[in-house]
């Protein structure tokens, strides 16, 4: 099992989106962890979409297509975390989707 990850920390953004609001289709060359803390928004990788809501956790792997939208309110709120494996580490498998229970409910 694996106890610890090195990682390098990209960068970390607070977003903060309205109506009409719109990121991608893009790519990215390193990992990014959404979580989803107010509102909601639509999310879609590969083949997938999903309407995300608070306590999503959504994964983003290199190189792969996705986009992020918001059509209406209540609009969403996320981090964005960007990182990258440190050399010669190999990440775990990361789920796409995670679905926490909100401390808010």
């Amino acid at each position: 099992m694996q106890e610890s990850f090195a990682l390098k920390l990209d960068y970390l953004v607070f977003r903060v989106t309205w109506a009409g609001w719109n990121i991608g289709p893009r790519t990215i060359s390193n990992y990014e962890l959404v979580f989803v803390t107010a509102g909601q928004g639509k999310i879609a990788w590969e083949e997938s979409a999903v309407t995300a809501k608070p306590g999503d956790l959504i994964c983003f792997y290199p190189g792969v297509r996705h986009q992020l939208w918001v059509d209406a309110d209540p609009c969403m709120e996320f981090y964005g975390l960007h990182f990258t494996p440190a050399p010669g580490f190999a990440l775990p498998a990361l789920p796409r989707l995670l679905s926490l229970p909100s401390p808010h409910l």
